[in-house]
């Protein structure tokens, strides 16, 4: 299940930053938090 939200993650991520997560590692931190985590926190 891991590889799947890792490899769906990567998709978005792509899309809107128009480069690999490796390649900018401050902007997908900044995407994981604001855009993945924070609109589920707290439950």
């Amino acid at each position: 299940m891991g590889d799947v939200t890792g490899e769906m993650l990567s998709k978005v991520f792509k899309q809107k930053y128009g480069g690999d997560m490796t390649d900018k590692p401050k902007e997908f931190g900044e995407f994981l938090t604001e855009q993945v985590i924070k609109p589920f926190w707290p439950l």
